[in-house]
């Protein structure tokens, strides 16, 4: 299967983790090419000033994180799925003794999703929980049609 790994890149590391496992299990994987971000690149799921700067900590122009994105798309649509990665923990307003993990979503991600939906991909949301499940070929969590109806 094709499958391209899409989320933040403040997850670097488990980018590289995912991308290992699923070739290691047969799949054809594509991924981000640079670290075109860093974490203090966005506050709030906005860009902040120094990402709207020419030059990011990389040393990539806004033009070279433009065409990385494009270039991106062109490899969800080559794709049978996405997979979406990166999690956030933080404190559950309910119950100050507990935390709660969800999936980090920012605009860039969010852009993916939708792009692989419009095209009839399926996404997946990668968790700790069905990393397994992901490898060995037996989960779908997320499918398209209900990434649309998220959407609508």
């Amino acid at each position: 299967m094709k499958i391209c790994l899409c989320g933040s890149t403040r997850f670097m590391d488990l980018f590289a983790e995912v991308n290992r496992k699923l070739t290691l299990a047969g799949h054809v994987v594509y991924s981000v090419a640079a670290v075109s971000t860093s974490a203090q690149d966005t506050e709030q799921g906005r860009p902040s000033d120094r990402y709207l700067n020419q030059a990011t900590d990389s040393g990539l122009t806004m033009d070279d994180k433009e065409t990385l994105d494009l270039v991106h798309m062109l490899k969800i649509q080559e794709s049978d799925m996405i997979v979406v990665l990166g999690t956030h923990t933080f404190p559950d307003s309910q119950d100050e003794n507990r935390t709660i993990t969800a999936p980090y979503i920012g605009p860039s991600t969010r852009r993916e999703i939708k792009w692989a939906a419009m095209n009839e991909i399926d996404v997946i949301m990668w968790t700790p929980e069905n990393e397994d499940d992901l490898v060995n070929h037996s989960v779908v969590i997320e499918t398209t049609e209900k990434i649309r109806k998220m959407q609508s």
